[in-house]
């Protein structure tokens, strides 16, 4: 009986979906055990070609293409009419997973208390596992993270609604890599950034659903303020381990590195005129869901 289905949501992703199934594939765990499902988002590239093409060599990838575009959340959800199995791990198409990362993340599965095993951070979606039963209970993933395809947000939702349940999250190590692609001109990089600044919309929604754990998650000072130290933070590359200043983001894109004096004042300038716009994009996002968080 198949136990598990490793969904991966992919819109033009000609570049990294082949390296994504191969790893997949190749995993060291029993083949009869796992499915594959790839949910082709409209793509327009040679995605489904690619995916179909290896689907012929190996018989547990499920393939399932959309004409019209439905964005990440809502092909998650119909990515539910399809999964069997009684757990499902949200993959990246430009991610890669070492040969024991599908044990690993299964080994976290250790009890009935259990709704969730991660092998990353608590507001990332990637090689995270789901109860499938647990996902369907809460009503799929909400839908209103789906606005302009973003989809930011969701999975922490997600989590959080099963958290509140009373289920426990595992976190496990698991290793896998990003083959994501990167912008490289300077308008690909503000294009990239305005994207970065939209998204946080989302984060009043969230704070509306799950206000307790969302003020934790956040870091929300006075009931309506996200730390402004975390967002620089964030924005001045130095929220993780400890290195050099760089504009970018956790994502792991980054639009300019500290290799002059002027570039550290840029990068210290521009890292503040992103918490100025992530605050008003909160702020937007208040008055559309109609809780304020800034």
């Amino acid at each position: 009986m198949k136990e598990v289905t490793i969904l991966i949501n992919a819109r033009n992703e000609e570049s990294s979906v082949e390296k994504c199934l191969n790893s997949l594939v190749s995993q060291d765990y029993d083949k009869n055990r796992y499915d594959i499902l790839v949910m082709d988002d409209a793509s327009t590239d040679r995605t489904g070609a690619i995916t179909r093409h290896a689907m012929k060599a190996h018989g547990n990838i499920i393939y399932r293409r959309y004409e019209k575009r439905q964005g990440r959340v809502k092909c998650i959800n119909l990515a539910l009419d399809i999964i069997k199995t009684p757990y499902f791990i949200e993959f990246n198409a430009d991610c890669f997973a070492e040969r024991e990362w599908l044990e690993n993340v299964m080994k976290g599965f250790s009890g009935n208390d259990v709704g969730i095993v991660k092998s990353s951070g608590l507001g990332e979606g990637v090689s995270t596992a789901f109860r499938t039963d647990l996902v369907r209970k809460a009503g799929g993933v909400y839908e209103r993270y789906n606005e302009f395809g973003a989809g930011f947000r969701y999975d922490t939702d997600m989590i959080f609604s099963i958290k509140e349940m009373g289920y426990r999250i595992v976190f496990v190590k698991a290793r896998y890599g990003h083959t994501q692609k990167k912008p490289a001109t300077l308008r690909e990089k503000v294009k990239y950034a305005i994207y970065r600044i939209k998204i946080h919309r989302f984060d009043s929604l969230l704070y509306k659903r799950h206000p307790k754990l969302a003020k934790d998650f956040l870091k929300i000072k006075f009931g309506f303020l996200r730390d402004p130290m975390e967002d620089f933070r964030v924005a001045s590359g130095t929220w993780g381990e400890k290195g050099r200043i760089s504009l970018s983001s956790p994502q792991g894109i980054t639009i300019i590195q500290d290799k002059t004096p002027l570039h550290f004042i840029m990068i210290i300038t521009l890292a503040w005129f992103y918490v100025f716009s992530v605050k008003m994009s909160r702020l937007y996002g208040s008055l559309i869901y109609k809780k304020l968080l800034i």
